[in-house]
């Protein structure tokens, strides 16, 4: 079995600000302003959305090359449908997380509609974010 460590470091700047650093790339994360931050960078919320799109992009990139189709245009559109209810506590019974991720796919390529979506779920399927958010990824907090 063959098993890659991917890692990302996180320090807060102010309040909601946060840099997040990841090889060489660093990232500021932040509120908007109507959440108490500055506005300064994207939601963690957004990252998350963010992160999905990019892996299953990257994915549809890697089975354009085997599968040799030509992708003339690709863009995604992500959106994730939170009830804010269960975060602010206002009701315990919601769900603190996305209800639902919609992946809004503009794909040009010689391909008709139904092929188009079999080869995006084929990408989404070898998407690694798609597994960790679909499949519930054990998360472990320990103190460093």
């Amino acid at each position: 079995m063959a098993q890659k460590s991917y890692k990302a470091q996180l320090k807060q700047l102010n309040k909601f600000k946060i840099e997040a650093s990841a090889g060489t790339h660093k990232l500021i994360i932040d509120q908007p302003v109507s959440g108490g931050g500055e506005n300064a960078g994207p939601s963690p919320l957004e990252c998350v959305l963010s992160g999905l799109g990019a892996c299953i992009m990257t994915m549809m990139q890697v089975a354009s090359r085997k599968k040799r189709v030509e992708m003339r245009s690709l863009e995604i559109e992500m959106e994730g449908i939170l009830d804010t209810d269960g975060i602010t506590g206002r009701n315990p019974d919601i769900r603190v997380g996305f209800a639902e991720i919609i992946v809004r796919v503009k794909l040009d390529a010689d391909m008709s509609d139904q092929e188009k979506l079999a080869f995006i779920k084929e990408a989404e399927d070898h998407c690694p974010a798609s597994d960790n958010l679909a499949h519930g990824t054990q998360i472990t907090i320990r103190l460093s």
